[in-house]
């Protein structure tokens, strides 16, 4: 009873977060909401919409765990079950854990969780917020503003919905070494260590950003202290529980490299070689705020000044790395979170500092009242502008009535896929059928694909997925030399775009430099669409059973919608190794012997 009392009494304390953690989670949650109650909550089926980028990806690779692939070497292709994961599973599999001992599907677990994490994640950050400026109201006001200036991301499955939890509990355990150090408190860096081998099998943008703001700050503890004894046994207890983390990382590492589509795979996941900086939004935030951190530096704390300082240089290494390092990661949006959770911490100290200030009864000249105001409300309005479109969409985005009947009518052929087909067999979609929404199988059934969704993402040769994507298209007329030109068609967007970005940092430098701005071609070379070409050629030269059957295949799916005239039954079924199974409302199923 007395637990319960001191437990009623901190919620009392911390009223206002909790409700901003109650009004992000049901904002979260609210898409899907919306998307069945434009269809009736009575009509749904258990199918639930995909709203945002990437959401079945991360489905798919949870319920392959599910499934009983724990090394989640493919979640698609039914012949790389067993080869090394190029990103680490380990937030599908605790997913999976729960929806195993939940018994809950894998897509409706998602869906309680769009209200879960972002809740959860509030509250940590409040908390972090807290423990550093010990004030409620300004923690609060700041981290709901996060949260509705990230709500999207907030939405977004695992990354960052997941990451953002150990990546606060993160931060708060290197905060804890800094102002413990001269107590010589070594459990925070342990604690650190511990949150880093979490988010090592989550992100390498949340994983890097703890590191190197770690280091940083036993680097800000030894340049105040000159405690050397501190510095070293920290690191020591860090780099310790770190490598011990990273074992089961660096085994499959190492067994990764081993395969000769590693290089071509890792470029395909965004993997850059380029000494070229970019992320210029990103850094030009950092540098705002260190602006901003200077002009108040005579309000601010020295303890922490220096923890503000360290965080807006975090910034600067963590998206400029590349410059020393030579390797960087593709997509600079995926470091603008963790940018951004580094910039409200040092405006939260700054901001708290003024009022502390205010509080003890020291007078703020009007150069820091202003400095305070306006480099604040313009660092948080840029930012603001950059979100708008990502928060408004996550209000306004959902699924209509149509688009949800149809999702739900898929319920009674994932059904019988389930109960009468062996587990990992394999469905082949007709051409470019919307309807059937191939990517969603995977995650409602046991089976996998023969082409599509993401299989891009895994340890996989640039040929096979070119080849299985010609494959899955010869029985569409459409499907000519001259549409492969016209729509350079083929699945390695990613391997290319990863390349010509590339080349646009460097050109958008040089153009600086030298007022030159020079022209970097197409996203796909000549030599490429020759390629898939020669590809389609070798293909068509083969009879269509040993054309469909280099992979493993076991069903193929035909919409009737789209076979108005019956011309695909009529063109499928001429064949003696496809046998027609059953008609489930618009789909025919076949068998493949």
């Amino acid at each position: 009873m007395k637990k319960i009392k001191i437990l009623l009494t901190k919620i009392r304390q911390h009223w206002i977060a909790i409700v901003f953690a109650f009004i992000i989670g049901f904002l979260a949650m609210l898409p899907v909401l919306r998307s069945i109650n434009n269809l009736g909550f009575s009509s749904f089926k258990g199918v639930y919409p995909i709203l945002i980028d990437d959401e079945e990806h991360y489905l798919a690779r949870t319920k392959d765990i599910v499934d009983g692939h724990s090394k989640l070497g493919n979640a698609y292709l039914a012949e790389h079950k067993n080869d090394p994961y190029m990103a680490p599973p380990l937030s599908e599999w605790l997913l999976a854990q729960a929806a195993i001992f939940f018994h809950l599907p894998v897509a409706t677990l998602f869906f309680y969780l769009d209200f879960i994490l972002p809740f959860c994640g509030l509250i940590l950050f409040y908390f972090l917020l807290y423990g550093i400026i010990k004030q409620k109201r300004i923690a609060a006001i700041f981290v709901f503003l996060f949260f509705i200036l990230f709500l999207r991301e907030a939405n977004r499955p695992i990354i960052q919905q997941l990451v953002f939890l150990p990546f606060f509990l993160g931060v708060w355990a290197v905060w804890k070494t800094y102002i413990t150090a001269n107590k010589k408190s070594y459990s925070y860096s342990s604690l650190v260590s511990i949150f880093f081998g979490i988010l090592l099998y989550i992100s390498p943008y949340f994983w890097t950003t703890l590191v190197v703001l770690y280091f940083l700050t036993l680097g800000a503890v030894f340049l105040t202290q000159r405690d050397i004894k501190f510095i070293f046994k920290s690191g020591a207890i860090f780099i310790s529980g770190a490598l011990l983390f990273s074992l089961p990382y660096l085994v499959n590492l190492s067994w990764a490299t081993t395969n000769i589509f590693f290089a071509e795979s890792s470029i395909r996941m965004g993997m850059l070689s380029t000494h070229w900086p970019a992320c210029y939004f990103n850094v030009s935030f950092a540098f705002f705020a260190l602006l901003l951190l200077f002009g108040t530096r005579k309000i601010i704390t020295k303890e922490r000044f220096i923890f503000a300082l360290v965080c807006l240089s975090t910034i600067v290494i963590i998206n400029w790395q590349n410059v020393i390092t030579g390797k960087y990661l593709l997509f600079s949006s995926h470091y603008f979170p963790p940018t951004i959770i580094l910039i409200f911490i040092s405006l939260v100290i700054i901001i708290a500092s003024a009022r502390d200030s205010k509080i003890n009864g020291l007078a703020l000249s009007k150069n820091t009242k202003r400095i305070v105001i306006v480099g604040s409300l313009a660092l948080i309005a840029l930012i603001a502008n950059l979100q708008f479109g990502g928060t408004k969409l996550a209000l306004t985005v959902s699924a209509n009535e149509e688009r949800m009947a149809e999702l739900q009518s898929l319920s009674v052929i994932f059904d019988w896929f389930n109960q009468n087909t062996a587990e990992d067999s394999v469905i082949y979609f007709l051409g470019d059928d919307p309807y059937a929404y191939s990517a969603l199988y995977p995650i409602y059934t046991h089976n996998n694909i023969y082409s599509g969704g993401c299989d891009v993402c895994f340890l996989l040769s640039n040929e096979e997925l070119l080849d299985r994507a010609i494959r899955h298209n010869i029985f569409n007329d459409a499907f000519t030399e001259q549409f492969i030109r016209e729509n350079r068609f083929g699945p390695l967007v990613l391997y290319y775009i990863s390349v010509y970005q590339n080349k646009q940092v460097r050109n958008k430098i040089i153009s600086v430099l030298t007022k030159e701005n020079k022209k970097i071609g197409d996203i796909y070379p000549p030599e490429y669409i020759d390629w898939v070409i020669g590809k389609y050629r070798e293909v068509k030269k083969e009879d269509v059973k040993t054309a469909l059957k280099k992979y493993q295949l076991d069903y193929i799916i035909l919409n009737t919608k789209i076979d108005i005239s019956g011309e695909m039954v009529e063109k499928i079924e001429k064949y003696d190794f496809i046998l027609p199974l059953i008609k489930l409302g618009d789909v025919i199923v076949y068998q493949v012997l």
